[in-house]
């Protein structure tokens, strides 16, 4: 029975063979499917031999025959296994090719690969000269656009014109190191862009501003030419004055001679800091800038704020719109100013309307012994002077009970003291002064006096003559 199965086998296998290639085959149905069965033999008993890895599962050949020549093949289609067969399963790795080069494979993990055996991404293309990725719109006109790897490993964007390779622009590059430079092939930096740049969004990062008339530019890591937007540390920058922990750097280095500033914005205000152009040492000191409130919360309201070492505080200087005093934080509002202390003015003073002293005056002198209301050294020269005694003036030498001197008496006074009686002397005003007031009150006092001495002597004289006028008459009688 075995060797009739064998025969049979034999039979139609030759009968396979003897079907003629030259007419195409159709297969239709609801779901026409075409197999192709990979085997290592058949036997009867023992059915099909298992595959094993490595083997080729199919190969689909689309051949022409060429003049003079064997049959061409123009494209094929292959798959082999790539890895263990198990009992009902095996990996499988599928080829394109046409002519005689591979042009695509489909790996059994999914990546896709063009002009390679092994793509290790989801989709890689490869070319030993310039693998290029083209976006093409079929319609004329139209914008075409590449992205290619270049020399070097560098890979660009290119594209702006209805056209291909040479004849696109490139756009922007990402090299082999990182790089990113958008109208430029060969960027200097991370990002380099040259042109305009915009963003409606969040700028997070270093920004480095280059000036280029200065020359070459300058490193991202010299603090020149540049500008830089940073999240820092207050202990970091030693910046011991204030609240909070972080806070953001600006830094600013425009380069050449120029002075680098920062200004670290920290939860109480903002501080500032410099040093000469290209030194990244930083060695001054951090000075904050105030705002109105830190003024405020440095003086009192309403008084004049002053310089101290540790900063603005309180003048002496008050002034509430409406009266100003000085030394003084409740003026007298009767007045424009208000003086609670000492003042002195250095050139002249003119006052136009009146002036009142509660104290002592002096001018050109300090001397302010007694009990004088103004002291003046030098002369003093008035149109008009008007004193008025508080006292009485002396003309109670007229009332009745006044008792006058004799002359006698008077000359018996000045001959003891040298001087009239009841008049300073004169030792007494050299070393006190003269009293104004007073001294034209001794001095009215004796000159009513005198009035009252000469009247009394006229009255002897009168009543001389009176006596010398009879005698004369009693002796012109005689005669």
């Amino acid at each position: 029975m075995q060797k009739i199965a064998r025969l049979l086998f034999a039979l139609f296998a030759l009968l396979a063979l003897q079907i003629s290639p030259l007419t195409a085959q159709n297969y239709s149905g609801p779901v026409p499917i075409q197999d192709f069965h990979r085997h290592h033999g058949y036997d009867p008993i023992y059915t099909f031999g298992p595959v094993a890895e490595g083997d080729t599962l199919a190969w689909i050949r689309f051949r022409g025959s060429v003049t003079n020549g064997p049959w061409y093949t123009g494209s094929n289609i292959m798959s082999w296994i790539t890895g263990p067969v198990t009992d009902q399963s095996f990996p499988a790795n599928m080829v394109f090719r046409t002519g005689d080069r591979m042009r695509l494979t489909i790996r059994d993990n999914g990546n896709v690969g063009v002009n390679t055996f092994l793509p290790e991404q989801l989709f890689t293309v490869s070319h030993p000269d310039l693998p290029v990725i083209r976006f093409d719109r079929s319609n004329g006109g139209e914008m075409d656009f590449e992205l290619y790897n270049g020399a070097g490993g560098n890979l660009f964007f290119r594209g702006g014109a209805d056209g291909f390779g040479p004849g696109l622009s490139n756009f922007m590059v990402i090299t082999s190191a990182g790089r990113v430079g958008i109208g430029t092939d060969a960027p200097d930096f991370e990002l380099h862009t040259v042109g305009n740049t915009h963003t409606s969004g969040d700028f997070y990062g270093r920004l480095h501003i280059d000036d280029h008339s200065a020359g070459p530019e300058d490193g991202p890591d010299t603090y020149i030419d540049e500008a830089y937007f940073e999240l820092k540390q207050r202990a970091t920058l030693n910046v011991t004055d204030g609240i909070g922990d972080l806070g953001g750097l600006l830094t600013l280095g425009p380069g050449l001679t120029s002075h680098d500033h920062q200004l670290f914005f920290a939860e109480n205000g903002i501080f500032h800091r410099h040093d000469p152009g290209n030194d990244a040492a930083w060695s001054s000191d951090w000075e904050k800038l105030l705002t109105p409130q830190d003024l405020a919360d440095m003086g009192t309201e309403n008084f004049l704020a002053k310089f101290t070492a540790d900063g603005l505080g309180d003048s002496q200087l008050f002034d509430d719109g409406t009266t100003v005093g000085i030394k003084t934080s409740t003026p007298d509002t009767n007045y424009d100013l208000d003086i609670n202390g000492n003042t002195k003015a250095g050139g002249n003073l003119d006052v136009t309307g009146q002036g009142h002293f509660d104290g002592k005056v002096t001018i050109g002198t300090t001397f302010t012994d007694g009990d004088h209301s103004l002291y003046v050294a030098g002369s003093a020269i008035a149109e008009e002077l008007f004193i008025k005694l508080e006292s009485a003036w002396p003309d109670y030498v007229f009332e009745n009970e006044y008792q006058l001197k004799d002359l006698s008496e008077v000359e018996s006074f000045i001959g003891e003291n040298g001087h009239l009686p009841g008049m300073t002397p004169a030792g007494q005003i050299q070393t006190e002064g003269l009293t104004l007031g007073e001294s034209a009150m001794q001095q009215q006092e004796k000159i009513e006096e005198l009035f009252l001495y000469v009247i009394e002597l006229n009255k002897k004289v009168e009543k001389l003559e009176m006596e010398n006028a009879e005698l004369k008459k009693k002796l012109k009688g005689k005669k």
